[in-house]
């Protein structure tokens, strides 16, 4: 008789969470698990396989403090009435749901409550606070689950350093990336449409990835009188508002309105088409897991301009130009190496496709639902 395994996906709303379910639920391909995954009504997620069941938790837990309290009062009784043996939390917070006798698996993905260094360019206020409840409550999650899912050796070492007591069982899986056998899909920005030539920086707004070191660099080498391309930041603007206020009053300081275009989120089957199409990536992130970005990059062949920070080194391994995403000359000095065709771009490509063919989402899946239906 197949385990039943509920998967809580209340929290995957876009992103890379969504691209995890959707991946690892495509190439489930067993018979000795049966799955149901908790989504809250009306979210916009499809899955290409029929074998799964979804169950839709009220509209009213999209609210995260809603989502908690429902967590507590209903979700034990959900897990007691299906019968559940094994209860997976991808999103890396277990809630706390009493008197469930199975098992309980998590992931973690969420590297920068962990990061001291970065947590503290943070104002005193929600964002500085939420981080610091997050790294409470994911290292409580971690303690409690029967299997921790690791998506990079660098964040392993992180939590095997914070941990007071060692983890009941953990396993190293990195995602996948799954860009290479897309047909690129045509994009409406102006500026694909003109041919013109740009930079991409696509990650979300945020204080850690950097983007105004980016722009201050960018704005110094114009005012010098190099020519740059376009500087597309493609991602959210919603994730930390004041600091995507703080980008878009430097851009205007600059009068660089006409040169950085800050384009929101990009919907994932297009974003092919804006990594292949870009003379060259930037990806300044000061603190990740497993950089999604820096992945998909790699696998549309890009030449890539890296944050020397772990994890990016343990992944890109010397396919890619690196600086200190902290160190302003430094980003400059490699930019203008890029503009006066200094970099060896074949050298720095070659391994590339031998770096990629390492992260399947086919064998993320693979390993993911092995180590689930091994827990006794």
């Amino acid at each position: 008789m197949p385990k039943e395994v509920m998967i809580n996906a209340l929290s995957a709303r876009g992103g890379g969470g969504q691209t995890y379910l959707i991946n690892i639920i495509k190439y489930f391909k067993r018979k000795d698990l049966k799955l149901t995954i908790l989504l809250t009504k009306g979210t916009n997620l499809e899955f290409e396989n029929s074998e799964i069941e979804i169950y839709e938790a009220p509209s009213i837990t999209r609210n995260p403090i809603i989502r908690q309290m429902w967590e507590i009062s209903y979700l034990p009784l959900i897990l007691f009435e299906r019968k559940i043996d094994i209860f997976f939390c991808p999103g890396g917070v277990v809630p706390f749901v009493v008197y469930f006798k199975g098992k309980i698996v998590t992931m973690f993905r969420n590297m920068l409550p962990f990061d001291e260094r970065q947590k503290r360019k943070y104002q005193f206020g929600f964002l500085r606070f939420r981080n610091w409840i997050l790294s409470k409550i994911m290292l409580f999650s971690m303690q409690r689950a029967d299997l921790v899912i690791f998506i990079s050796k660098f964040a392993e070492s992180v939590i095997q350093e914070k941990i007071q007591n060692p983890l009941k069982n953990s396993v190293l899986i990195p995602h996948g990336v799954d860009f290479t056998d897309k047909p690129s899909k045509g994009l409406s920005f102006d500026f694909l449409a003109r041919n013109e030539e740009y930079i991409l920086y696509p990650s979300s707004i945020d204080l850690y990835k950097s983007q105004l070191e980016v722009i201050k660099a960018y704005s110094v080498l114009i005012n010098e009188g190099n020519f740059l391309p376009k500087l597309i930041l493609a991602g959210s603007i919603n994730a930390n508002k004041s600091y995507t206020k703080k980008v878009n009053n430097l851009i205007s300081k600059n009068n660089l309105e006409d040169r950085i275009i800050l384009s929101g989120n990009v919907p994932y089957d297009l974003m092919p088409s804006l990594y292949k199409n870009a003379q060259f990536v930037i990806y300044a992130s000061q603190t990740e897991n497993c950089p999604n970005i820096l992945l998909e990059a790699l696998s549309c062949n890009c030449l890539i301009l890296c944050s020397n920070l772990d994890p990016m080194p343990e992944f890109a391994q010397n396919s890619v130009l690196y600086f200190d995403p902290n160190n302003i000359q430094e980003l400059m000095n490699q930019l203008k190496k890029i503009l006066r065709k200094e970099v060896d771009e074949e050298g720095l490509k070659k391994n590339i496709p031998d770096i990629i063919k390492n992260f399947s989402w086919e064998d993320c899946a693979n390993t993911t639902w092995t180590s689930i239906s091994n827990l006794t």
